[in-house]
């Protein structure tokens, strides 16, 4: 019986600690956070300089908030040769804008996206009007870009 109370009292408490709304977060492999903001955007952007062909990246993330998960939605390639997929497999759309290649890739949600943060790319993340040059905050260091929910009470993950 103590079980059933258990269990009970653990569905009570989850009921009164509802998720009032959705973060951001950038963190350090150790868990140390660089970046928290309100999910109040859909996308989150990396912008890199490749390291083999020295072109510009864009990689945009689709957030979802509910399953605080994300997905690589679209690649922006300032060009496309060494170090790059040699063929586009069938399931990623393809085309031409602005003279950048842009790829579309389907959606494949998961809890995170990690980065290496290196001063010749230049990692700068950008998120609704913050623009976080991540690459001179933390040289040479990994981070994780994630979505957490907020809770009534408790911490924001």
């Amino acid at each position: 019986m103590s079980a059933f109370f258990a269990c009970l009292l653990l569905g009570g408490l989850w009921l009164l600690n509802p998720v009032t709304g959705h973060r951001v977060r950038i963190t350090l492999e150790d868990g140390t956070v660089l970046y928290d903001a309100p999910a109040a955007c859909d996308t989150i952007e990396v912008n890199f300089r490749h390291s083999v062909n020295k072109g510009m990246i864009r990689e945009v993330y689709q957030l979802n908030n509910e399953q605080c998960q994300l997905s690589l939605k679209t690649g922006y390639f300032e060009n496309y040769g060494a170090g790059m997929l040699d063929t586009v497999p069938d399931q990623i759309g393809f085309r031409d804008e602005n003279g950048f290649l842009v790829l579309d890739f389907p959606l494949q949600f998961k809890d995170s996206w990690t980065y290496r943060a290196g001063p010749e790319a230049g990692h700068t993340i950008i998120y609704g009007n913050d623009v976080l040059p991540i690459y001179q905050m933390i040289p040479m260091k990994s981070f994780k870009i994630s979505v957490a929910a907020k809770h009534l009470h408790g911490p924001p993950y």
